[in-house]
């Protein structure tokens, strides 16, 4: 997190795929789109999955000129 508070994926480390198999079955997944220009169709979706039990939680990022997908995580919510 930077010093104003601000949260970019950046802070979080990539990893190669989300391990579904430690989630607990209490998660719940939230769907983003932030597009870069309003006047561009090549933004990026964010989906941020939840771990209930645990607070942690992991960020795909899907999008862009070459429809890349990217994964970050695990962090805590605190």
């Amino acid at each position: 997190m930077s010093s104003t508070g601000e949260f970019t994926v950046k802070d979080l480390n990539k990893i190669d795929e989300i391990p579904w198999q430690k989630i607990s079955r209490d998660h719940v997944v939230y769907n983003y789109y932030i597009p870069s220009n309003p006047v561009i169709s090549d933004g990026y979706s964010y989906e941020i999955i939840i771990d209930l039990n645990s607070n942690r939680y992991w960020v795909k990022v899907m999008g862009g000129i070459a429809g890349t997908e990217n994964l970050y995580g695990p962090d805590i919510i605190q």
